[in-house]
């Protein structure tokens, strides 16, 4: 790749010398012109990531929650992600795009009551479990956006679907298309095979139901020969108002812990989440199922048990040593994705749960005391969501509960 023109790097130096006093003027008349007026003001920085819309959303449930209905919230932002999921938003808060730098700018003459920054804010209490599960789904779409999906998938001859679920993992694609030149490998110990997951997508399709594999960037397609009823979506047809419309319609979405999930979730509809990574990133609706990774060490076959996984350090509240591959590789730990075999169990355990089947007793206890053993320092773990009745049972010699 060419290195930009002189006129291009004389005209980028430029930009970022007036960027801070363009960001202190502006904010002085944000405060003339706003004086007296109740007021909430977020910088929310880039969303260019799904996940980042996830928290300034979690940010206006916990806001709207707290705040008499006469303020207004102004919300700056760079870049956005889902502009279907951003319009969802808009009943709540006024966005203002300005550049990162003129953000930053801002920030230093607002005063720290007077603003919030998103990120701080999630860093200084990361699970606003309280915040999501008290109030009810914010974000919905237009009967417009409705129609236009139904159509949308009619022209595939897909119609007169009984139900269906969405259903993705993590991959690097995404990362590597839209934001290159970055060394993400870090981040590889979250990827899944996408294969995995076609157990439970059949298991939905004997069932009567269709499976909607989605993703914005996806690394490779499905295999061919499966059920017409589970559909490759992302790599056939993929937009931001067709994620927003299949994740908010579906009768779960099965996924990981990734940008979507928090979508779906944002909408109102349950997520069954595999491949939880770390231990600590798990589903925020009560209505909501999940199962992690597991970790070994390097050259082993057994998985570490959860008291071992607890000595290192894995229940803290960020779980940081266990979000980033170099350190894992530094303690000589790797994560072992969830078997098609658990994952279609957790599947099966999603739908059970919707129809009102009752979990066993025992499993209710041990699910129970797994909160309460490794969780007790993150607030309002009981309303979060439960792991997976299945994966509970099958490794219980792990957890050791009993």
């Amino acid at each position: 790749m060419s290195s930009p023109s002189l006129p291009t790097r004389a005209i980028r130096k430029i930009c970022r010398i007036i960027a801070k006093p363009i960001g202190i003027i502006f904010a002085h008349l944000v405060s003339l012109i706003l004086k007296g007026t109740p007021l909430n003001i977020c910088f929310a920085g880039d969303l260019s990531r799904v996940g980042n819309q996830g928290v300034l959303a979690m940010w206006l449930r916990d806001a709207i929650g707290g705040e008499n209905s006469n303020i207004k919230r102004i919300v700056f932002v760079s870049q956005i992600a889902n502009k279907t999921f951003h319009k969802s938003m808009r009943r709540d808060c006024s966005f203002v795009f300005l550049p990162l730098r003129v953000q930053d700018a801002m920030r230093g003459v607002l005063s720290e009551g007077r603003a919030t920054h998103l990120g701080q804010w999630l860093a200084k209490e990361p699970y606003r479990l309280d915040a999501f599960n008290n109030s009810v789904p914010r974000f919905s779409l237009p009967p417009s956006t409705m129609a236009d999906g139904r159509k949308k998938l009619e022209k595939l001859g897909i119609k007169d679907v009984p139900w269906f679920i969405t259903f993705h993992c993590r991959d690097s694609a995404y990362l590597q298309k839209h934001h290159p030149g970055i060394n993400w490998s870090y981040h590889d110990y979250r990827d899944a095979s996408i294969e995995n997951y076609l157990l439970a997508a059949k298991q939905v399709v004997e069932l009567g139901g269709y499976a909607f594999r989605i993703g914005k960037e996806v690394s490779h397609p499905l295999p061919v020969g499966l059920p017409k009823e589970i559909v490759d979506y992302a790599s056939l047809f993929q937009s931001d108002e067709m994620d927003a419309y299949l994740c908010s319609n579906a009768k779960f979405h099965l996924g990981a812990t990734t940008g979507i999930s928090d979508l779906a979730e944002h909408f109102g509809t349950p997520v069954a989440l595999a491949n939880c990574t770390p231990i600590v990133s798990f589903g925020k609706s009560s209505s909501s199922l999940w199962t992690p990774m597991l970790l070994r060490r390097k050259g082993e076959t057994e998985f570490l048990s959860l008291p071992e996984l607890e000595k290192l350090g894995g229940f803290t509240v960020t779980g940081s040593k266990f979000a980033d591959g170099r350190k894992l590789d530094e303690m000589g730990l790797e994560y072992v994705q969830n078997t098609e075999d658990e994952i279609r169990d957790l599947c099966s355990d999603m739908i059970n749960q919707i129809d009102g089947v009752d979990v066993d007793q025992s499993i209710q206890e041990l699910q129970q005391k797994f909160k309460s053993r490794y969780y007790s320092n993150f607030p309002n773990i009981d309303i979060a969501a439960k792991i997976a009745p299945s994966f509970i049972a099958r490794h219980a010699e792990l957890f050791e509960l009993t």
